[in-house]
């Protein structure tokens, strides 16, 4: 099992191979804590380590981390090599346990189960590239997203190309897993769909893609109401922002309310 962790580390898909033929068990986990790094994992520090300043005493065994090979690959950004450790039955649904630190008022450590695929896009945005898209189709053939929330930061984002980007979201589009994928948005003053989005982003592979499978463009779009708690509309009441007339480039069009509700307007 060592060697397995070792491989994983180097990204050696052949060395995995023969680690698992020697009998190494492809969902075992390593520890990282204050005095032991099992996983090989080169770079990486717990969290919770080495935060002398903060307001609680750590106790290494009480907050010890533990990843399984696969959340080592899927981290590290080895489409290949999460390919092969899934390929050889690596288990996609078997958490490992994190450090992580909560800041409200006072801090304090807490330990958290993680799937491999699960913080693909919640970590910083300079982060997500090709390799990220890449990395994280690789868990979305084997169905392990139920859905993509952020389909709009995607195709903002300017580090991932317009060939990965339309493979992903094709991908997704096949599982019914991109969340709002008719929805509209203001951008820079003006109402958008995802498809909008890519032409304005110049991404012409994305946007054949999204207008394949029915994603719309806007032809015209103004500021109409308002929708706060002085609204004559009840269904907007407690409520604020603005409603927007939207024509599509099919000639339908719809109200669509830019609304915040909720205590204080």
């Amino acid at each position: 099992t060592v060697d397995l962790f070792k491989a994983v580390s180097t990204g050696n898909v052949t060395a995995i191979k023969k680690a698992i033929a020697r009998g190494a068990n492809i969902n075992a986990t390593c520890k990282i804590n204050a005095d032991t790094n099992e996983c090989f994992w080169k770079g990486y520090k717990n969290e919770c380590l080495g935060q002398e300043n903060m307001d609680f005493q750590l106790d290494s065994t009480d907050y010890e981390e533990y990843y399984t090979p696969l959340f080592i690959a899927a981290k590290m950004k080895q489409p290949k090599i999460v390919l092969a450790l899934l390929n050889e039955g690596a288990n996609i649904k078997l958490p490992s346990r994190a450090c992580r630190i909560s800041c409200d008022g006072e801090c304090h450590p807490y330990s958290q189960e993680i799937l491999a695929h699960s913080e693909f896009f919640f970590s910083d945005p300079d982060s997500t590239t090709d390799v990220t898209l890449q990395t994280a189709l690789i868990f979305a053939q084997k169905g392990a997203f139920e859905k993509i929330y952020n389909a709009s930061f995607l195709i903002s984002n300017e580090k991932i190309s317009d060939r990965v980007l339309s493979d992903f979201l094709k991908q997704m589009s096949q599982l019914n897993a991109i969340e709002g994928i008719n929805s509209v948005d203001i951008v820079d003053d003006k109402a958008m769909t995802l498809l909008d989005q890519a032409y304005s982003k110049n991404r012409p592979l994305t946007a054949k893609l999204l207008k394949s499978i029915g994603v719309k463009r806007v032809s015209h779009s103004e500021a109409v109401e308002g929708c706060g708690s002085d609204n004559d509309n009840e269904e907007y009441g407690g409520c604020w922002g603005t409603t927007w007339k939207v024509r599509y480039d099919d000639g339908s069009e719809e109200s669509v309310p830019m609304c915040e509700c909720g205590e204080g307007s």
